[in-house]
């Protein structure tokens, strides 16, 4: 492999970050404008943010199964691992977009 997992990880894990709080600017501004088109693009981010949150997530799983420090053998200990917050995050984000869908 030319470059090494971790890489992978590091490239797709800012990518949800920016569809999430990209969704968020979107979803106050449609209620502050009342505008359905605004509430529609912050719908699709934050779907897209979930989509490839769940792609870091996997990455993320690579790149630790393939280290010295692996989390995988305690991966609930939420004070030493961010995977955990991750997942827990990703979880949130997936309700609300449930929420936004049904309402």
């Amino acid at each position: 492999m030319i470059y090494d997992k971790e890489l992978y990880h590091y490239l797709i894990l800012h990518f949800p970050i920016a569809m999430f709080i990209v969704g968020y600017i979107f979803d106050m501004l449609s209620v502050l404008f009342k505008n359905d088109f605004l509430s529609k693009f912050s719908f699709w981010n934050l779907g897209i943010g979930i989509i490839t949150g769940i792609f870091s997530i996997i990455t993320g799983f690579i790149t630790d199964a393939s280290s010295d420090k692996t989390h995988l053998v305690n991966p609930l200990n939420i004070w030493d691992t961010h995977g955990s917050h991750m997942v827990v995050a990703i979880l949130l984000f997936y309700i609300i977009f449930i929420v936004k869908f049904y309402w």
